[in-house]
């Protein structure tokens, strides 16, 4: 059921939208560059919690890991 429905993956990455900000502005000092540099963060540090997130999810039903890579690589 985990893998075949779209609504607890999309509310764990939603609810990871919101921790790795959160956290990184625990980090970061007050202003307007680290602002954006908590904005450039967040953006790379969720592409690939979704990606690995993904890819998980494909290897639990059964995707090979060639058919994974195969898409897109040209």
């Amino acid at each position: 059921m985990f893998v075949d429905g779209l609504l607890i993956p999309a509310l764990i990455i939603a609810f990871a939208g919101w921790v790795v900000p959160k956290l990184l502005s625990m980090v970061l000092p007050e202003g307007v560059r680290p602002l954006l540099l908590n904005a450039f963060l967040s953006t790379l540090i969720l592409f690939v919690i979704s990606t690995v997130f993904f890819v998980i999810l494909y290897w639990v039903q059964g995707a090979a890991t060639s058919e994974l890579m195969g898409y897109g690589a040209a």
